[in-house]
């Protein structure tokens, strides 16, 4: 679903101390495009609405934001914490998101054809409630365990960014217990992981970064990846991290150079996550446990 292409705009939103429901024409893109004006401050209201909403949300005891998006139009792809959070404004769930927070898709969109004209009436969902934290137990029982770990190292001395998460994972091959990979015909998963560290994080704002790497490091070396591995660690640890044991996902060119060599992007196959919890703790040493689950 194209923005520019959206000939109706407008939205409705309804909201109170427990959710925040909104049903649009068009989705709330990173950066709005300056090209077009009008959509522009439709974009920029729709965001501000949903922000001054979600601010108001009172989280109790034994309660989580449960997050959900989809769209009517099956034909676009996109990563589901985005839309919801890094497109949104991380910031804005400081206060209902302190320790931990939960997300899920549409996975019906992986099931259509993707070759049909987009939909011009097509419609966006936005869901932010408040549930009690069984609920979220309930989604994830009786799901098929593709790999998991208990609390392997995290090093704080590598910045906050996917290679902190990455690294984590490729140093601890042998302490990731992997029940199969993901089969190529089922594509989609879940995960839920918990982190522990010594000072505070906010799970909307580290999701991203730890999400990317996460996937990453449960992807099969493709293309350039090699390359760019011992690019980026030098060639022994690049080697060593070049592991694919831990193929999960199936193999990708999952980082990349840009702007030179100087610089490094990764590229996971995150629009195939369809559900994950994220649970920040506070303690003495940095660790990490998880779950991926099949979807």
């Amino acid at each position: 679903m194209s923005l520019k292409n959206q000939k109706l705009l407008s939205y409705t939103i309804e909201n109170n101390s427990k959710s925040v429901s909104v049903i649009s024409d068009f989705y709330v893109p990173f950066e709005p495009k300056k090209s077009n004006i009008e959509i522009r401050e439709k974009v920029i209201a729709l965001r501000k609405n949903i922000k001054s909403s979600i601010e108001k949300l009172v989280v109790e005891k034994d309660e989580i934001l449960f997050a959900s998006y989809f769209e009517t139009d099956k034909n676009r792809f996109f990563d589901v914490e985005n839309m919801l959070f890094y497109n949104i404004g991380t910031s804005t769930f400081s206060k209902c998101c302190k320790n931990q927070v939960a997300f899920i898709g549409d996975e019906e969109r992986f099931s259509q054809k993707k070759d049909n004209p987009t939909d011009m009436d097509s419609k966006c969902f936005y869901n932010y409630k408040i549930v009690k934290t069984n609920e979220i137990h309930n989604l994830i029982n009786g799901k098929n365990i593709l790999a998991h770990w208990e609390d392997i190292d995290i090093d704080l001395k590598i910045p906050q960014s996917a290679m902190r998460y990455y690294s984590a994972i490729r140093e601890n091959v042998n302490n990731i217990n992997i029940k199969q990979a993901l089969d190529k015909n089922f594509k989609l998963f879940g995960m839920k992981i918990e982190i522990t560290v010594p000072n505070k994080n906010l799970p909307a704002s580290i999701m991203k970064p730890m999400l990317d790497g996460l996937i990453c490091a449960f992807h099969g070396e493709q293309g350039k990846t090699q390359e760019t591995l011992n690019l980026m660690f030098g060639n022994c640890i690049g080697q060593k991290y070049g592991n694919n044991k831990l193929n999960v996902f199936g193999d990708r060119q999952y980082v990349d150079t840009y702007r030179g060599n100087n610089s490094f992007k990764w590229n996971p196959e995150d629009e195939r996550l369809q559900f994950a919890w994220i649970i920040v703790k506070k303690g003495e040493k940095a660790k990490m446990s998880g779950q991926i689950y099949e979807w």
